[in-house]
């Protein structure tokens, strides 16, 4: 198995290369990180806020880049999900693959990782845990939240899935990022102290959530 330091090199290594695609100025800007309901469309917001921003969007995609750089298994870092790791999913795969990984093994990786991304700074982190990683005056912390049946009718939409069934899916990604924090940040959600700005999609649009964020990243960042 490639040494955490293998994996954390692969980290800066993929965003200097799409810092230098993109054109970017070489030093780095404080990260966004957001939170956000299941079918809130904070996802979305998220991509868009890289977008506007030129900042490296740090989600399930760029876990597989980073898979690939680091040579570690991809199933191993999907792993990084919001989903409870469990010891014997862990172990199995390991003697599978000959990679030695333990669940602690996992949540230095996870812990490590999200700390290191928020050091290099220009990228925006959706969930898994940052919020709790993230120091206050360093970082943009953002929630992105909607009532339950606007959620539901997202996730119709997004799946192209029945009601029923769109509200199982959310109740039960909900229970697993619960579990998730519970495991490994010891709670199961984020209190409104833990955010520096909470934006609403029932009544805004994407884009009047993003240039609202935008504008507080820059009242908090004014030299940024």
């Amino acid at each position: 198995m490639k040494t955490l330091s293998d994996f954390l090199a692969a980290y800066s290594q993929v965003i200097a290369r799409r810092e230098e695609e993109a054109g970017q100025r070489a030093a780095c800007h404080p990260p966004i990180v957001v939170s956000r309901e299941v079918g809130s469309g904070g996802r979305r917001i998220a991509e868009m806020l890289a977008q506007r921003l030129g900042f490296v969007l740090c989600d399930k995609q760029i876990l597989d880049e980073l898979a690939e750089r680091a040579k570690l298994p991809k199933d191993f870092l999907a792993m990084l999900d919001e989903r409870p790791a469990k010891a014997l999913e862990l172990l199995g795969a390991s003697l599978l693959r000959g990679v030695s990984l333990t669940p602690e093994d996992y949540e230095r990786l996870l812990k490590s990782g999200l700390r290191a991304l928020l050091k290099l700074g220009s990228v925006v982190i959706v969930g898994r845990g940052a919020v709790f990683l993230a120091e206050p005056g360093k970082v943009l912390r953002v929630r992105v939240v909607a009532p339950l049946e606007i959620r539901i009718n997202n996730f119709m939409t997004y799946e192209h899935i029945s009601r029923d069934e769109a509200a199982k899916r959310i109740e039960k990604v909900e229970r697993e990022r619960a579990e998730f924090l519970r495991r490994y940040f010891g709670k199961e959600e984020a209190t409104a102290d833990c955010f520096d700005i909470a934006v609403n999609t029932q009544c805004l649009s994407m884009e009047a959530c993003v240039e609202l964020i935008l504008e507080a990243y820059k009242k908090l960042f004014p030299c940024a």
